[in-house]
């Protein structure tokens, strides 16, 4: 049987959404070379990856704080891209071509 909605007739509950529990570990070690490879690093030590993880964790906790902040004084469910473009623009990181 397919995944999604049970046949009709059988009624299981509602869907639950399955949360991980280390999220921050998510960023693999090949995808923080490649960001260090675009903004010019040749060699990184061993270190360095569990201190980037902890960087960009904070970053995004905060920017999602501020979103939400953002969408809930105006009255939105949804956040979209131009509230997180505003939650930047209020950390001092502007992001060009949105509006």
């Amino acid at each position: 049987m397919a995944k999604g909605k049970s046949a009709a007739g059988a009624s299981s509950g509602k869907r639950v959404k399955k949360i991980v529990s280390a999220n921050a570990t998510a960023v693999s070690q090949g995808s923080i070379r490649r960001l260090a490879r675009r903004a010019g690093v040749k060699r990184i030590s061993a270190p360095v990856y569990a201190d980037v993880r902890s960087v960009l964790q904070s970053f995004v906790e905060k920017t999602v704080r501020d979103a939400a902040a953002l969408a809930e004084h105006a009255k939105k469910r949804t956040l979209s891209a131009a509230i997180i473009v505003q939650a930047l623009r209020k950390q001092g990181k502007s992001i060009y071509g949105y509006a």
